[in-house]
């Protein structure tokens, strides 16, 4: 198990987890200053990430530090958490990463301790240019005895670390599920998603004043239930995907009734050869 620590700094419940590599520095701080780079390994969420056209035609913009003191600090406002990258040079030659996350709720600590661990342990491969995969995420009962651990080590309730794992359980079965409960959609080549972010940013430009006025009106609950139960359950190719994901768009900015049964009666009418 790592050294992993749960600590109050400035007040604030903050972890701080450690890996030592044998990278130097100088190539560890773009991995930790550099957006783009850092959603490479780490998570992929703003303002890790660069903008992609469908984000920058929602008015989304390039994340950044929001400090540095190049090349050992680098600090990061996620979520409204700081995360602070420390860089150390070790006696052979590599690096010492030191990671603190301030947390809002001391009790969420060992979640949160599990998740950015294994994306930090991303980082050493990363580095020496090897494929990356999500696999540390996928095994649950690991991560539950990690979980557990890391409630008895920082003194904390263990209640919320066992909720996440079963809502994780849980969502697993429900996948397994739909795969044996109708067609599945067929998976997406590389050129597909590329047009289909085409179309939605162009779409997003020319409809977002509509889009915004019709979400303040009617909120995103049933539109979210519609993405799944309708488009997502009712496609079987990424073209017909697309087309009825604008129509729903459509329907939704137009106030049009995005029930399911009154969706399923308007795709019939306008798509009558389907």
């Amino acid at each position: 198990m790592d050294d992993t620590t749960l600590e109050a700094v400035g007040g604030e419940p903050t972890l701080r987890l450690t890996r030592e590599l044998t990278a130097p520095i100088a190539e560890v701080w773009p991995a930790v200053s550099q957006p783009g780079v850092l959603a490479e390994w780490c998570m992929p969420i703003a303002p890790f990430t660069r903008p992609t056209e469908v984000g920058r035609a929602l008015g989304e913009e390039q994340g950044a530090p929001e400090s540095v003191d190049p090349p050992t600090r680098a600090t990061w406002l996620v979520d409204g958490e700081e995360w602070t990258f420390r860089l150390a040079e070790t006696a052979a030659g590599g690096c010492r990463v030191e990671l603190l996350v301030t947390l809002e709720d001391r009790d969420e600590a060992a979640v949160a301790a599990s998740l950015v661990g294994r994306f930090l342990d991303r980082l050493a491969p990363y580095l020496a240019g090897e494929k990356l995969t999500y696999a540390a995420f996928g095994d649950l009962d690991a991560d539950a005895a990690r979980l557990e651990e890391y409630a008895e080590r920082f003194g904390i309730d263990p209640t919320p670390g066992r909720e996440s794992v079963a809502r994780r359980r849980a969502a697993i079965g429900t996948a397994e599920a739909a795969e044996n409960d109708g067609p599945q959609l067929s998976p997406a080549s590389p050129a597909e998603l590329a047009d289909f972010e085409a179309r939605l940013a162009a779409y997003l430009r020319e409809h977002k004043e509509a889009l915004d006025a019709a979400m303040a009106r009617r909120g995103e609950d049933e539109m979210m239930e519609r993405l799944e139960d309708w488009l997502l359950r009712g496609s079987t190719t990424q073209a017909e995907f697309a087309e009825r994901y604008f129509f729903l768009l459509d329907c939704f900015r137009a106030d049009q009734s995005i029930g399911r049964e009154d969706l399923d009666s308007a795709w019939r009418a306008s798509h009558p050869d389907d």
